[in-house]
């Protein structure tokens, strides 16, 4: 009787495993894609220049917008690449750990805090996405 319980939850416990890594898309948040790399470079090429970055994130994000917070950004590079917005993809997931490195700090809202913080410069911004570009390329999976 044992070994069936355990049995009953070892599946229960791989389908909740399995669950939690699909977003609400479908997609796999482990699994990286070229569009990861998309969803990066776009985002790094809305905030090419210092006046494209906001340094103060608002509550919703503004596609049509001139200037972008590092968020809204990676919200919009998410809908220019695949038309929706994956908030737990691999390439944001990847900048949100960068971010935190990089401030060697933790914050409860990665992207955001990260860019709201008064010490925070465009530079970061960009070094973070850099360095999150590279790590996401460096794990894509070969063709």
């Amino acid at each position: 009787m044992k070994a069936k319980y355990l049995k009953v939850l070892g599946l229960a416990g791989s389908l909740f495993v399995a669950a939690c890594a699909t977003g609400p898309s479908g997609y796999d948040v482990y699994r990286i894609t070229e569009d990861d790399l998309l969803i990066l470079q776009t985002a790094r090429s809305l905030l090419g220049e210092e006046d494209q970055w906001a340094h103060h994130e608002e509550t919703q994000c503004d596609l049509g917008a001139v200037a972008w917070t590092l968020f809204c950004a990676l919200q919009k590079a998410s809908y220019d690449v695949l038309g929706e917005f994956q908030l737990r993809r691999p390439a944001l997931e990847e900048v949100r750990v960068v971010v935190e490195q990089l401030a060697g700090q933790t914050f409860e809202k990665r992207l955001i805090d990260f860019n709201n913080r008064p010490e925070t410069s465009f530079e970061d911004i960009q070094k973070a996405l850099d360095i999150a570009l590279g790590r996401i390329k460096a794990r894509l999976p070969a063709s």
